[in-house]
């Protein structure tokens, strides 16, 4: 059997959200649950402390003490500006590749080829109608005074353009899902979304070799130019401050001036 000995003294200087030092004796007899974290680990910042705070609120009227410990030290190499750099970069690439995995998970390659397919499908049924009714009822519409071949003419024009908005409709959905299912994955929409805006900033400063046709292979839209609201009609993506806009609703913070 381990030999039990009384636990030390806490030796710190600075406390916060507490009026005053806490110390082992004030509390005796309670249930103390001490949560030691770092403030540069992604698996603390993301799932330690929030957890920590789960059980603050839930018990916190039932004698139980949360306490956090934070274990590094002033002169630790994590305090380094390029550490915080790495950290930042490890939450950013963790919420690109949670919305890679959302596209994956919801099957979204497959919905929009299926979407495609239907896309291609109507085009060329109206094109199929529109030479039907040229050769084939073009005389009978001038013996009865109708307007077949402007009706059907009228089809050619607009139908592939209903179809092409339709898919690109749906495509920008699959983009706000697959975020909103990224931050549920990762329990931090902020850092999907600080990735997004620097990939935006990329896409507008970094030259690119993508095209309109190839332009949804991308987690955000590879074409410099954010366009007006009918040019956004025909974009794979949504604007990012849009997005960033609903991640950040969805941590339960306001948007940035910027992100308005």
């Amino acid at each position: 059997m381990p030999t039990l000995r009384n636990a030390p003294a806490w030796r710190t200087t600075e406390w916060f959200n507490a009026q005053e030092p806490l110390t082992l004796d004030a509390l005796r007899g309670r249930v103390v649950m001490i949560c030691a974290f770092q403030m540069l680990c992604p698996g603390c910042v993301l799932h330690g402390v929030p957890q920590a705070e789960r059980v603050h609120q839930q018990f916190a009227g039932e004698g139980v003490a949360v306490v956090g410990l934070h274990t590094v030290f002033e002169h630790h190499e994590a305090m380094q500006p390029v550490s915080l750099q790495a950290f930042l970069l490890v939450v950013a690439l963790e919420g690109v590749l949670a919305h890679e995995i959302s596209h994956i998970k919801h099957r979204d390659t497959l919905t929009m080829t299926l979407v495609a397919t239907l896309a291609g499908a109507i085009m060329t049924l109206v094109q199929l109608g529109y030479f039907a009714s040229m050769f084939g009822g073009m005389a009978r519409d001038d013996e009865e005074g109708g307007g077949g071949p402007i009706v059907a003419l009228l089809m050619l024009l607009f139908a592939p353009l209903a179809a092409t908005l339709i898919q690109l409709g749906i495509s920008r959905a699959r983009e706000y899902e697959a975020d909103a299912t990224a931050a549920r994955l990762t329990g931090n929409p902020e850092g999907l979304a600080r990735a997004l805006l620097k990939l935006e900033q990329s896409a507008e400063q970094i030259p690119s070799h993508a095209t309109p046709s190839t332009a949804h292979l991308f987690i955000v839209n590879p074409l410099s130019g954010a366009g007006g609201m009918m040019l956004g009609l025909f974009r794979t993506h949504p604007p990012i401050q849009q997005r960033v806009e609903r991640l950040l609703r969805q941590a339960g913070q306001p948007a940035p001036a910027a992100a308005r």
